[in-house]
């Protein structure tokens, strides 16, 4: 019995994949600007830009993935895929923006860092955590769907 149970949890383990894209990888720039940044003043601005670039490879990935052949249930749901993917990009902008305004207010109360250092950390962490969920939606679709 021992023996089975080894055997079905070490297949187990090379039949499940997870999931763990690293899409999301800190830039050169970023890793320096916080080596360098000596107050919280200066590591928003550090959060504040790499968030940004999450961002643009976040819209680059979304509207990549409108545009793949095989979306079909995207397609059944809207006409346009790509104008699909913006509204939801969008509605996910307004709620992180949101989620960040009132974490940030929160933070601020208890580490007392400064209610714009905690908005921009938060930023930065949601944006590298989409980038990541993205990233595995388009490594699923490549290891499934395009098959």
């Amino acid at each position: 019995m021992v023996r089975l149970f080894f055997l079905l949890f070490f297949v187990g383990i090379f039949i499940y994949k997870p999931s763990f894209a690293q899409t999301a990888v800190d830039s050169k720039t970023y890793e320096d600007c916080m080596i360098k940044a000596q107050t919280n003043e200066r590591r928003t601005k550090c959060y504040l830009d790499e968030a940004k670039r999450f961002m643009n490879e976040i819209e680059a990935k979304y509207a990549k993935l409108s545009k793949l052949p095989k979306i079909i249930v995207i397609r059944d749901v809207s006409k346009d895929p790509q104008e699909y993917f913006r509204k939801m990009l969008n509605a996910w902008k307004f709620h992180i923006k949101s989620y960040c305004d009132i974490k940030g207010v929160v933070d601020n109360n208890y580490s007392g860092d400064g209610v714009s250092y905690c908005r921009a950390e938060c930023l930065y962490y949601q944006t590298k955590n989409q980038l990541n969920s993205v990233g595995d939606i388009e490594l699923s679709y490549y290891s499934t769907l395009a098959n």
